[in-house]
């Protein structure tokens, strides 16, 4: 456990999450426009949507550390390598190295993790995911700092030698998925068993509840259009950083005693209301600041929610290929979004028909949810 949080704290939450100050940098550099360094993350979204299940399938007792030593590589030396380059499409090659590395560390350290705490893993994910975050907290002002002090490019290739020293020394120490499942084959389920009712009723379930995950995204542009300022605009992206944190806590802790199907309502409600107190955020900068904590909470949805939801419903055994295929769909629709909300912003100037649509997208999951609890509590695995 403490290797995946070192891991996931080195890997995430120090290289991963410090992108948008080295991409801020780069592009004011270069003075490249806020779309061109949108394809940055457009493409790491892409590329880890394509990767994911084809990691998954050799993610097993015997491979797991070679495998978490390659994505961690790519992840490490892809940001250190970029120091050299200041052309955009070598960035965006770059990028796709990225996504392959980081869209596959974090679902197969919850693999590790499902397998080797039977009844406790929930609460485990929760801890081991929100070291990402916490980590991302702490570091995003030393890397604004150095970036200031030094320069991107030294900043970048420091932070990245750092990242993968300890990254290495944490995986060398880490235990595989569980000894006993090394001889066992790996499930492969018929293309029929994605089509079911069951897969496609919890899938769309997790695509709608965090389809308003990339709303935090755009938390800064929307303080700067309340008129509460960039200061004002930097506290909230850090209360929904802290939001991240505390629901990745609180998803394994409310899993356990409530169940994952409760727990997964409940985020829908939580997103709902921060979507709700944006509309009056304009006559309190306190109610914007709390929603943009509780919005934080999205980003739990999409990382410890589904690999706790999945076992569930399949169990043990049979889990991974269905938590990977819901992993590539949520990384296609949130690259969909990364894109599409800034333009829905473009035509109507304001972002509350957003808010509208995701609240109601909240509200669908939420019945989706229950229908999935009824489900497999009446067919149980």
């Amino acid at each position: 456990m403490i290797s995946c949080i070192i891991i996931t704290a080195f890997s995430i939450g120090t290289v991963m999450n410090t992108r948008p100050v080295i991409f801020a940098a780069l592009a004011e550099e270069n003075n490249f426009s806020p779309g061109q360094m949108a394809v940055c993350y457009t493409v790491t979204l892409i590329s880890s949507a394509l990767s994911v299940s084809p990691i998954a399938k050799i993610y097993n007792g015997k491979t797991a550390k070679k495998v978490l030593l390659i994505l961690g590589i790519f992840v490490c030396v892809s940001m250190a390598l970029g120091r050299l380059f200041s052309s955009l499409w070598r960035w965006y090659f770059l990028c796709v190295f990225m996504g392959i590395g980081s869209g596959s560390i974090m679902m197969l350290l919850c693999v590790t993790l499902n397998s080797r705490f039977a009844k406790k893993s929930p609460g485990i994910i929760g801890i081991v995911t929100a070291s990402g975050g916490g980590a991302g907290i702490l570091v995003n002002p030393i890397c604004s700092y150095m970036v200031k002090i030094l320069s991107r490019k030294k900043t970048a290739i420091i932070f990245s030698a750092i990242s993968l020293s300890v990254y290495l020394f944490a995986l060398f120490f880490m235990f595989a998925p569980s000894e006993t499942q090394r001889e066992k084959p790996e499930y492969s389920p018929d293309k029929s068993e994605f089509k079911n009712i069951k897969f496609i009723t919890a899938r769309l379930g997790i695509l709608l509840l965090t389809a308003s995950s990339p709303v935090a995204n755009q938390l800064a542009v929307y303080a700067k259009d309340l008129d509460f300022g960039s200061r004002a605009a930097g506290f909230a992206v850090s209360r929904s950083m802290a939001g991240n944190v505390a629901g990745k806590l609180a998803c394994g802790a409310a899993a356990k005693k409530a169940g994952i199907f409760k727990t997964a309502q409940g985020f829908c409600v939580a997103i709902g209301l921060s979507l709700v107190l944006f509309f009056f955020a304009d006559a309190n900068i306190i109610v914007f600041y709390f929603a943009s904590f509780i919005l934080g909470t999205s980003f739990a949805a999409s990382v410890s929610l589904p690999p706790i939801l999945y076992r569930k419903i399949y169990g043990r055994e049979k889990y991974k290929p269905f938590l990977a295929k819901s992993q590539m769909y949520y990384n296609f629709s949130t690259a969909a979004l990364s894109r599409g909300i800034p333009a829905f912003y473009d035509i109507f100037g304001t972002y509350k028909p957003i808010f509208t649509l995701g609240i109601g997208t909240c509200l669908f999951a939420s019945l989706l949810f229950h229908k999935s609890e009824k489900d497999t509590n009446k067919n149980p695995r």
